[in-house]
């Protein structure tokens, strides 16, 4: 893990599993989520990623799969999905598939 980001969810990942009422870790761990949702879908977050030697890699979204199932979020696990629908690295399909069954959201499946 040599990103930032990486290790800051990792941290706030490892205190909020350690005190699942650490209301601070849960706040930055939606805040990561958000920031790399936004990275996906707004035209200047995307041009400022794309040029920053922190782009937003597949470990990072795979990441933010894996916060959104944590925190059990619904709206961030689809939105999650929605921005990189059709993109998502093999090793993440697991992690897809649970969040799929869990908030019944099969009908986003490709028939």
């Amino acid at each position: 893990m040599n990103s930032p980001l990486l290790a800051w969810i990792e941290r706030a990942s490892a205190l909020l599993k350690e005190n699942k009422d650490d209301n601070e870790a849960r706040d930055d761990l939606e805040r990561i989520c958000e920031l790399v949702i936004r990275s996906g879908s707004d035209e200047k977050v995307k041009n400022a990623v794309r040029e920053s030697p922190a782009k937003f890699s597949d470990e990072v979204f795979s990441r933010n799969v894996q916060v959104a199932l944590d925190l059990d979020d619904e709206t961030l696990f689809f939105r999650t999905f929605c921005n990189r629908a059709g993109k998502a690295p093999p090793a993440i399909c697991p992690p897809l598939g649970v969040g799929l069954l869990r908030y019944d959201l099969r009908s986003l499946l490709p028939q």
